[in-house]
């Protein structure tokens, strides 16, 4: 669609939509952008030839979505290729979304044939038979750093027979017939990405490189050797692992999905909410849920080391760590670490927890800047705007789990609520701005025994905290334990205001999101992804995995009526 022959090139913020997302041999195998330099010559200058490939969504290509020429004729050996590391990053493949470019032995995001090298960062990968490949002459060379590599790939047929495999995700061919054997490229640098595939190889290599190739900081879902994979012959069934160094730290083998955990919060500052994604190697996030993962940061930090507000008052989320018994935060998640609080016990580090799991944000005081909640299982603590030291707000013996968050009284105040035993019986109550008493925060006598199955927020969007729960259909009594009763139709229960007898919503099944037969227990833990204002609605919504086998996003709208699909692709 798009070819550059010359210099200082830059492509970027359009859709490229190519002709067909077959897997079938068709003849046509057109690429979406190729990049092929004219005069053909040895570039050796790093300020010849420049392109840049960023924040598009390229998608359906037979061949390729981007192919990256380096105007080399064939080399089969590593003798006088000049090994110049700064040609590669003459051309940047960076913040793209590269989906469904699925043709059988063809079907790549990214190509570097004839000697073409390239730095590509950031970019997430969809539904490609190979997500980056190269032909294996002795020029070509790439480094991918902070990538996204979702688990779904298109089957391919098998060698010789009907047998239907997955190829691998990463990839350099050989030099000799049918792409194995020979020399396998100059050298590749692989360092934290992320692969969520668990059924084909992250990475194989198919020739010997004239530099081992480098592996370190990525997560996988898979074991070393089934991420990794060097095959030098198409007739090789075992498999092993040659020419390649492997970082022993930090680990990047067998990590759980991260997608598991994920925050909510507005991220782009358009007054919807957003899902948050952290890998262990980098930071993305979807906005409204509903677009794909678009590269964020490229920080370490895990969900559980995580803190989410607004501590700036611009209206887009921040994130917020513990390093070094300080604050530090990346406003909205796109800047470097910096210093929010340098001493947020005033030298009492023993009050300071060493994960945040006993802390939780919102905005206490209602000055529209977040701050930070603290509970030692004695008294609670305050940092206002989390750049004050801990203050304490309250004695209670109650513990960050054993509470919940949600402005009761309709002041534009975080509020605390929980199970309080008034010596006769348990009651629903609120801590206003987490500095009042039990007391003086009746709701009314306690609907569950526990907060364990309950969630607080403003599902009906009248400026007041809610509480909500899974439930069966008939649930009406205290007594049936939600997390353990099996039911054919999810239902969500609502307390409005938190004041009301329970309202049962049945949330309607969909081809998409079908949930039945499932517990309670089973659908918070695996289908549940987040409670926000994702429709841009006042009311919040409920956000799950779709049940077809494709890993979309649905949505509940205000939690009632029917599951629609939300996200435009997988997420998974």
């Amino acid at each position: 669609m798009l070819q550059i022959h010359g210099d200082y090139v830059r492509i970027t913020g359009l859709r490229l939509h190519g002709p067909t997302r077959t897997t079938d041999k068709v003849v046509e195998t057109p690429e979406g952008i190729r990049i092929d330099p004219i005069p053909l010559q040895d570039f050796a200058s790093t300020t010849e030839y420049v392109s840049l490939i960023d924040h598009n969504d390229i998608s359906d290509w037979p061949e390729a979505g981007v192919y990256v020429a380096g105007g080399h004729s064939e080399t089969v050996t590593c003798d006088g290729v000049a090994d110049n590391e700064a040609t590669q990053a003459n051309t940047r493949i960076e913040r793209n979304f590269m989906h469904h470019n699925e043709r059988q032995d063809s079907g790549y995001g990214a190509e570097m044939g004839s000697g073409g090298r390239a730095l590509l960062s950031g970019n997430t990968f969809l539904m490609n038979r190979h997500a980056i490949a190269a032909g294996g002459e002795a020029h070509e060379r790439y480094r991918a750093s902070y990538n996204l590599v979702l688990s779904q790939a298109p089957i391919q047929i098998g060698f010789g027979g009907p047998t239907n495999f997955y190829t691998h995700d990463f990839d350099m061919h050989g030099t000799e017939s049918g792409g194995f054997g020979g020399l396998g490229g100059e050298y590749l640098d692989i360092v934290a990405n992320t692969f969520l595939g668990t059924n084909r190889h992250n990475f194989e290599w198919r020739g010997v490189p004239c530099s081992n190739h480098n592996f370190s900081s990525n997560i996988s879902l898979e074991s070393t050797s089934d991420a990794l994979n060097f095959k030098p012959s198409g007739d090789q069934i075992l498999g092993h692992i040659d020419y390649i160094n492997i970082a022993d730290t930090p680990n990047q083998f067998e990590h759980s999905n991260p997608t598991n955990q994920l925050a909510v919060g507005d991220f782009d500052g358009d007054g919807v909410d957003d899902l948050f994604l952290a890998t262990g190697s980098a930071w993305y996030y979807a906005s409204a849920g509903n677009a794909e993962w678009r590269f964020l940061n490229s920080a370490t930090d895990t969900f559980d080391q995580l803190l989410f507000g607004d501590f700036d008052g611009d209206g887009r989320t921040d994130v917020v760590a513990i390093h070094n018994g300080q604050f530090v935060i990346s406003f909205a998640g796109i800047s470097a670490w910096e210093v929010l609080n340098t001493d947020p016990t005033s030298g009492r580090l023993l009050l300071l927890p060493s994960a945040v799991s006993s802390m939780a944000v919102g905005d206490f005081d209602g000055d529209g800047h977040a701050d930070i909640f603290y509970a030692d299982g004695t008294t609670w603590w305050l940092s206002y705007g989390g750049n004050s030291p801990f203050a304490p707000v309250n004695t209670s013996s109650f513990r960050r789990q054993d509470v919940r968050f949600g402005d009761f009284d309709g002041d534009g105040a975080t509020d605390v609520f929980g199970v309080v035993s008034n010596g006769q019986f348990n009651t629903w109550s609120y801590s206003k701005s987490a500095v009042g008493l039990w007391e003086d925060g009746y709701l009314q006598p306690a609907l569950t025994n526990t907060v364990d199955s309950l969630v607080v927020a403003d599902f009906d969007g009248n400026g007041r905290a809610d509480v909500a729960m899974v439930s069966a259909p008939d649930l009406n009594v205290i007594d049936l334990d939600p997390l353990t009763a099996d039911f054919t139709d999810w239902n969500w229960a609502f307390s409005y205001d938190g004041v009301q007898p329970w309202q049962s919503h049945q949330i309607t099944p969909t081809s998409q999101c079908s949930l039945s037969g499932f517990s309670a227990q089973q659908l918070m833990a695996s289908f549940l992804v987040g409670i926000g204002r994702f429709g841009g609605n006042r009311a919040a919504d409920i956000l799950l995995w779709g049940n077809d086998g494709n890993n979309n996003l649905c949505i509940v709208p205000g939690g009632t009526g029917p599951a629609n699909r939300q996200s435009r692709q997988d997420m998974r």
